[in-house]
């Protein structure tokens, strides 16, 4: 069995709850609200497809918000953050071809396990050398697979891993150093290299002029000492950020208080937040919408 164990199920249910007390309100908004439920974030393809189905037309959004559940803040708190919050993401996968052998007979083979492991660890120094280091950049092999027994030389070995980056730079320049690397460490090893290299989701860049009403409306609905402006961007990427490119919005962190990670096996969130959640949606519903009427 397998799960994307990020608190998604949580988001479905706070949206679901606004729209509910939204829907009951309807008649004293003077606008439309649109409830985007995307699938498939935990690919980073979700935000793309709907964009090309048409999900920011009829009618045109003026405001997009979204939130994360998020296990760094206390129950209950909201995090904001102007800016660049999250890191954009890009996928690779990396594959070495050699000619196999006996162990015992190296100078026979062509081994792709040295490839691999050497550009592993150059591809490192794209991190520690290659960009600025004030601009905070992951490189990360999270997968590698090759060989068949412990003393024989196969003659394949591929390996797979992702870069996060949240400065444009970085985002430009890595995907060129990659493909000069692996081609240098192909020829310096006799070996070949074949490689693809995918664009999932660029960097979340939260709107500032939102970003302060979203921290505005949550002080004055839970006071100051629950609400933080974070100062500090995650890597953990989020596809919401191509939301962003178009609308003038803002992703924020609703505190669940656990220690359970994102993404491990033990993740669960306490469900009092959902109730957090929903206030401060629709509140920020009404600050936009509020009929003068009324």
């Amino acid at each position: 069995d397998h799960m994307h164990a990020c608190g998604h199920d949580g988001h479905m249910a706070i949206l679901i709850g606004a729209a509910l007390v939204l829907a009951q309100l309807k008649q004293h908004l003077d606008g439309s609200v649109k409830f985007i439920f995307q699938p498939a974030e935990e690919l980073l393809q979700g935000a793309e497809r709907m964009i090309q189905a048409g999900v920011l037309k009829e009618p045109h959004l003026d405001r997009i918000y979204a939130l994360h559940l998020w296990p760094q803040l206390p129950l209950g708190h909201i995090g904001v953050m102007p800016g660049t919050a999250m890191a954009g993401a890009d996928r690779f996968s990396v594959t070495f071809e050699g000619v196999g052998g006996h162990g015992a007979n190296p100078h026979l083979a062509i081994d792709p396990i040295i490839a691999a492991a050497h550009s592993i660890a150059m591809l490192q120094t794209i991190v520690s050398r290659e960009v600025n280091p004030n601009e905070p950049t992951v490189l990360s092999v999270g997968r590698i697979q090759g060989g068949s027994t412990y003393n024989t030389i196969g003659d394949s070995v591929t390996f797979e891993g992702t870069v996060r980056t949240v400065g444009k730079d970085a985002y430009e320049k890595i995907p060129e150093t990659f493909r000069s690397q692996l081609e240098g460490i192909a020829l310096a090893t006799g070996t070949k290299c074949s490689y693809e290299y995918k664009r999932l989701c660029p960097p979340l860049v939260n709107n500032g002029d939102v970003a302060s009403e979203v921290l505005q409306q949550s002080q004055s609905l839970f006071g100051e000492k629950r609400v933080h402006e974070v100062t500090s961007p995650t890597m953990i990427a989020e596809d919401f950020g191509l939301f962003l490119e178009k609308v003038d919005g803002c992703l924020f962190f609703l505190g669940i208080g656990e220690e359970k990670l994102l993404h491990t096996p033990t993740f669960d969130f306490n469900e009092e937040v959902i109730r957090t959640g929903i206030k401060l949606l629709v509140m920020l519903v009404i600050s936009k919408l509020h009929s003068n009427d009324d």
